[in-house]
């Protein structure tokens, strides 16, 4: 079946791309800010092996249930429940390793830009991690909102404003990376990597637009030695596409500068 990224591959020769950091205004003045991206790798520490021996629990789990025939299913309730002790457990020890890395990464940028009202916009594509960062930072005294789809178009202009004035963080799910303007913003933490680089583009297109009077930084998480490295590989693999077939090399613009 022929997707639309093949239906882009076929028509790339009788293409002209105008690619946005080339966009000039009357006088000759670019109209974008520069952006800055950076692969944030989080690491486990000493503190976070119960966390790490929680993933590789879960991860053993998930592939022998792939493998497992029905009558395999007696036991499940039994392992669900021996995991979900050890994740409780693993949440009552305090912040795993990547809320860590979220909170230095967000306090480093106050002190690098002299700005403790520095705005930052946080996407992730699960609600109950939202959620879990929605209570995180606000007991760490950030003003936080949320974006979902569960708002209406009011609900969204409501928490737009919201974000504009009083609140310091804006967590997102994709939803956040459809249509809004968000240039009084220039910060983009992706908590973590969607497998589509256009949804990464519109994720970080919401601060990087015209209007925007700052270097715009994008920082992507992804947590060592787990599947969201996988991820990032996929992505690569398909800018790499993106730049062969079209000449354009959007990695530094989606991943990392560096």
């Amino acid at each position: 079946m022929t997707t639309p990224f093949d239906w882009c591959l076929c028509v790339a020769p009788l293409v002209i791309r105008a690619e946005k950091r080339s966009a000039v205004d009357i006088e000759g003045d670019p109209l974008f800010m520069p952006r800055r991206t950076q692969l944030v790798p989080v690491a486990w520490t000493a503190d976070h092996q119960d966390q790490r021996g929680l993933y590789d629990a879960v991860t053993e789990y998930v592939r022998e249930c792939l493998n497992r025939r029905i009558e395999g299913f007696r036991n499940e309730r039994a392992e669900v429940e021996v995991l979900c002790a050890a994740a409780r457990h693993c949440e009552a020890k305090g912040p795993d390793a990547k809320a860590q890395e979220l909170l230095d990464q967000i306090r480093s940028l106050q002190q690098e830009e002299k700005d403790y009202e520095l705005k930052v916009l946080i996407f992730t594509e699960f609600i109950p991690t939202q959620a879990m960062l929605e209570s995180f930072l606000s007991d760490r005294e950030f003003a936080v909102v949320l974006l979902s789809r569960s708002l209406d178009m009011d609900e969204h202009r409501e928490v737009q404003q919201a974000f504009a004035s009083k609140a310091q963080v804006l967590v997102s799910t994709d939803v956040g990376g459809e249509g809004l303007n968000l240039q009084f913003c220039h910060v983009v933490i992706n908590y973590d990597l969607p497998w589509n680089p256009m949804k990464l583009e519109q994720r970080i297109g919401r601060v990087d637009r015209v209007g925007q009077n700052h270097v715009v930084s994008a920082l992507n998480f992804a947590l060592e030695d787990t599947v969201e490295l996988r991820g990032r590989e996929v992505l690569q693999t398909r800018l790499a596409t993106i730049l062969t077939e079209f000449g354009v090399d959007n990695l530094a613009d989606f991943l990392d500068s560096e």
